[in-house]
């Protein structure tokens, strides 16, 4: 067998074959995040081979403490210092591919492997293993990395950690909108008048506003750049669809009569923009692993292959 893995089926194959098995499992990856350990089901008997060095500490793409949580499961940790292989080898089936034990790399990014059970690949491969499993972390090596970790600044782990703009898609539900609040109206001109500004070509897009009222989560995570796939919601289905791709230029904040805090978010949104009847786009959805409510508020999507589908299905063409 040799096949290749795409987005969607890599961390799934890993998985899968790390739970699946009767065998101990052999796995290199350079870096190694906080809480990482749990992406894979390592189990006492198997082989981790890291890059735990003092650079790779600070810099935070290499956990101390999660390898102290593996070690007290019974995994072997070894230290491999130039390792930037990312193998995982077990029974007779060998992976090799992009994906680093991270959650970055499990949410995030858009990986790619070769699985293969060729009989000189997976012989091989345990040589390969075997050179790289002479020196185990040791308790002294762990403490003196530990003591120089520092949280990752650019995303080996997604808490704490910022988010680039424009990284994320969002499913945004919304209600058929009623006019605005007149003692709101100079507040949103002027927001919609900034956004103006931003417009990629003022010819093909429009700004389109959006009220939320009281405070949401999502509203301090989503970012100018993201992109917005906006669920028009009614009582009568026939109305209810999904709105052509499009894209965060601005926000701007205020506050109702009441006191209760109101955001306005500004879209890059096509003049006329395709519309993708609910039924077909949550089918779609469903058969790319999302399962989606008729009353869906909001919904922050990250893995690249459901994004790539997503924006297919709501682009034209």
């Amino acid at each position: 067998m040799l096949r290749f893995l795409g987005s969607d089926d890599t961390w799934k194959t890993l998985r899968s074959i790390s739970r699946h098995r009767n065998c101990p499992l052999y796995v290199a990856t350079p870096f190694l995040g906080d809480g990482a350990g749990k992406l894979l089901h390592l189990k006492r008997g198997d082989v981790l081979v890291v890059a735990l060095t003092i650079a790779n500490s600070r810099n935070g793409s290499v956990c101390p403490k999660e390898i102290a949580r593996l070690q007290a499961k019974g995994v072997k940790v070894c230290l491999s210092p130039v390792l930037h292989a990312k193998v995982l080898l077990c029974g007779r089936k060998v992976v090799v591919g992009s994906a680093n034990l991270s959650q970055t790399s499990f949410r995030v990014l858009d990986e790619a492997a070769i699985i293969t059970t060729n009989p000189t690949v997976v012989k091989h491969s345990r040589a390969w293993f075997q050179q790289r499993m002479l020196e185990e972390v040791s308790p002294k090596w762990l403490a003196a990395c530990a003591k120089e970790w520092h949280p990752p600044r650019g995303g080996f782990g997604l808490r704490g950690t910022p988010r680039p703009a424009g990284s994320t898609l969002w499913l945004i539900g919304l209600n058929f909108s009623e006019p605005y609040p007149e003692d709101e109206i100079a507040v949103e001109r002027q927001g919609a008048a900034q956004a103006k500004q931003q417009l990629s070509d003022p010819s093909r897009f429009t700004v389109q506003p959006i009220r939320w009222t009281g405070r949401y989560s999502f509203l301090n995570q989503i970012k100018r750049g993201d992109r917005v796939v906006q669920i028009m919601q009614a009582t009568d289905s026939r109305s209810h669809y999904a709105e052509e791709l499009a894209r965060l230029i601005g926000m701007r904040k205020t506050k109702s009569r009441r006191g209760v805090e109101v955001t306005y978010l500004y879209l890059e949104a096509p003049k006329r923009p395709k519309r993708t009847p609910w039924v077909k786009f949550k089918r779609s959805c469903s058969e790319y692993g999302l399962r989606l409510k008729a009353n869906t508020v909001t919904r922050q999507i990250t893995q690249p292959a459901q994004v790539a589908k997503i924006m297919a299905l709501v682009s034209r063409r």
